[in-house]
This record gives C-alpha cells, structure tokens and sequence, in this order.
C-alpha cells in the first residue's frame, strides 16, 4: 500500500495498515495514486515486494 502526502480520499488509512510504502510532496509524489511520479512508485513498490519475497514472506 502506498501513502502520499495530500491524500485526498482516504487520508491516514494507509499508516494503519502493514506494508507501506511511503512518498513524499518533495520526491514530487503526493496526491491521491502519486500521478506525478508512477516510475518512482513502481520502482519503490517492486524493491518493497523484493524484499518480501527474499524474505520467503506471504505477500
């Protein structure tokens, strides 16, 4: 799960969640889906999915 800054829908829901992913409005990642940056947050994404993989975790 991913947590931008200026979340607009469900702003905080991601903090309480396991797995997150966080970006921030000065990578030129917030709102809603992160529009501005998707490479940032698919590179982000596929290392954080990596590491659960290497770790033998159930995604």
């Amino acid at each position: 799960m991913t947590d931008p800054e200026c979340e607009q829908f469900w702003p905080g829901q991601a903090a309480r969640s396991a797995g997150v992913v966080r970006f921030t409005r000065s990578e030129g990642v917030s709102g809603h889906c992160e529009p501005m940056a998707r490479l940032l947050v698919e590179q982000r994404v596929f290392d954080w999915l990596g590491e659960w993989i290497g770790q033998g975790r159930a995604v």
